[in-house]
């Protein structure tokens, strides 16, 4: 008896190079690219504090498992308004809060 271990792979790699895909498969996934809004008129500066916290623009969402904290954490960023991002009445200890939000 020969068996074949396909491992962890979505269905668009299992369709594309074995020609099945699987219902419900745990192991498929959404690509997202969060990128600051071109008519944002924030986007240098959130450009920056992205790379600044290490925070990725491409994050991959799967059906099982929860949310990566450095998606919430870009997805915060990027709905920052211009009191969130005005650093210069920021708490230098960290103990505020950015916003109410």
């Amino acid at each position: 008896e020969v068996m074949l271990n396909y491992g962890s792979l979505d269905n668009t790699q299992l369709l594309l190079y074995y020609g099945f895909a699987i219902e419900d498969n745990p192991y498929d996934s959404v690509s997202l690219e969060l990128e600051p809004a071109d008519e944002d008129q924030f986007v240098m500066q959130k450009r920056l504090l992205l790379k600044l916290l290490c925070l990725p623009v491409e994050h991959h969402l799967r059906l099982q498992g929860g949310l990566n904290p450095r998606l919430i954490a870009a997805l915060r960023l990027l709905l920052f308004e211009k009191e969130e991002l005005d650093l210069s009445e920021a708490d230098p200890e960290g103990r505020e809060p950015v916003s109410e939000r």
